[in-house]
C-alpha cells in the first residue's frame, strides 16, 4: 500500500515536514532535517518543482510528494518497466554487458550531476516576529522624549567651583571680629583696674604717688591682657569648626542639587 503523504507548506511543522526535508536532500538540497518548514525549504521545493515540471507554488501536495517518492525525471521508465536509455539491439553477451556498465555509470554521473542545485541568493524572508518587534521599535522611537535639559547644572557646577577653590583654613588673629571684641573689653578692663589698684596703692601712702602703685597698677593690667591670650586657642577652634561648617553646607547643597537633577532625569 503506497504511503500517504500530507499536503505541507510554509509555516508547517512536524514529521511530514522532515520527511519532505530528507527527500530533497536526497535530491541535492542543502537543507536542516528540522521538520520547519521555512524560507529555504519553501526555495527548495519550487526549485524541485521547476526542475520537474511541476506546478511552481511552493507547497508539497500530492504530485510534488508523488514525484520525490518517485524519483523525479531521472526515474521516469517506460512503459515496459525498461529505462528509457535501455537498448533494444541484441548484442553479444559481453558487448552487452560493456554497454550497459558504460550507459548506467554515465546515467548515474547525469543523476548526480542533476541532483546539484546552481547556486543562488536565497533572499531574507522577514517573519511575522520580526515584523512586529520593528513596529515595535518604531513606535517606541516615535513616543520617544527630546534630548534631556539640565535645570540644575548651573548651580552644580558653581558649587563644585566653590569646593574646587576652596582656600585652605588659616586663622587670621588680628582679623576675627571676636578677638577684637574680646581685646577692646579687656584692655578696658584692665585700664579700670589698673586705675583702681593704682588709688588704692596711692591711698596707703598719704595720696601720694609712688613707684608701689604704678608697678601694681601695671601688674593688675597686665592680668588682663594674659586673660585675653588665654583666649587665643578657643578663638582659633570657633574658626576652624566655622570653616568645616561651611565647607559641609557646600557638599550638602551639591547633594540636595543633584538630587533634583537625579529626579528630574528620572521622570
Amino acid at each position: 500500500m503506497a504511503q500517504k503523504y500530507t499536503q505541507v507548506s510554509y509555516g508547517s511543522s512536524g514529521s511530514s515536514v522532515k520527511q519532505l526535508q530528507k527527500l530533497l536532500k536526497n535530491n541535492g538540497y542543502n537543507l536542516s532535517v528540522d521538520g520547519v518548514f521555512g524560507s529555504k525549504t519553501q526555495s527548495a521545493v519550487k526549485d524541485y518543482q521547476k526542475k520537474n515540471g511541476l506546478t511552481v507554488d511552493g507547497i508539497a501536495g500530492k504530485n510534488t510528494w508523488g514525484s520525490l517518492t518517485s524519483g523525479g525525471k531521472s526515474s521516469t521508465t517506460t512503459g515496459g518497466g525498461k529505462t528509457a536509455n535501455t537498448p533494444t539491439k541484441a548484442t553479444t553477451p559481453s558487448t552487452t554487458q560493456k554497454s550497459t556498465k558504460t550507459k548506467t555509470t554515465k546515467t548515474a554521473s547525469q543523476k548526480v550531476l542533476s541532483k546539484v542545485p546552481a547556486f543562488k541568493y536565497d533572499p531574507y524572508t522577514e517573519s511575522d516576529t520580526v515584523a512586529q518587534a520593528k513596529a515595535q521599535l518604531q513606535a517606541q522611537l516615535a513616543n520617544k522624549p527630546d534630548a534631556y535639559k539640565s535645570q540644575w547644572q548651573a548651580q552644580l557646577d558653581d558649587v563644585i567651583d566653590k569646593i574646587a577653590n576652596r582656600e585652605k583654613f588659616s586663622y587670621d588673629l588680628n582679623g576675627d571680629m571676636l578677638y577684637k571684641q574680646y581685646k577692646d573689653q579687656y584692655i578696658n578692663q584692665g585700664q579700670q583696674a589698673m586705675m583702681d589698684t593704682m588709688g588704692q596703692a596711692a591711698a596707703m601712702t598719704g595720696g601720694y604717688g609712688n613707684s608701689y602703685a604704678q608697678t601694681a597698677g601695671q601688674q593688675t593690667y597686665q592680668g588682663y591682657l594674659q586673660q585675653l591670650n588665654d583666649r587665643i586657642p578657643e578663638l582659633y577652634q570657633l574658626a576652624l569648626d566655622k570653616y568645616n561648617a561651611e565647607t559641609n553646607d557646600l557638599y550638602n547643597l551639591y547633594s540636595l542639587y543633584g538630587d533634583r537633577e537625579n529626579t528630574d532625569y528620572g521622570r
